[in-house]
């Protein structure tokens, strides 16, 4: 009988296109979002992956930055979430799930939110 496995590591570039202040070099620029991970293939199909890792590239100076890996999967699904940063530790709580341009104006009135709400990664 004849049986054939691999385990190799991969990359996965996700559709993801944001425009932002890059915390590095204070430019203005993009970013790249992508996912490493290790995978178990067997007859050339990939069958298991794991170690997963997010990370973020900026175009402006090429910073790489990892994410938590909560946030990775939610931006790798195009999910987003509305939330509040605590500004003494720097955690994010998230508060409410964004589907369409509808529910980000229902969090600002539930909250009393004026203006533009600013998008974090």
């Amino acid at each position: 009988m004849f049986f054939m496995m691999g385990i190799m590591d991969g990359r996965k570039e996700i559709d993801y296109n944001s425009l932002i202040t890059c915390m590095g070099c204070g430019r203005y620029g993009g970013i790249e979002v992508y996912m490493t991970y290790t995978v178990l293939s067997l007859f050339f199909i990939p069958v298991f992956k794991w170690n997963r890792h997010y990370y973020v590239r900026t175009t402006c100076c090429s910073a790489i930055y990892e994410l938590d890996p909560a946030i990775g999967r939610k931006i790798e699904r195009g999910e987003q979430v509305a939330g509040f940063r605590d500004m003494k530790t720097g955690r994010f709580e998230e508060v409410a799930f964004m589907r369409n341009a509808s529910d980000i104006e229902a969090f600002k009135k539930e909250y009393g939110i004026a203006g533009e709400i600013r998008k974090e990664y």
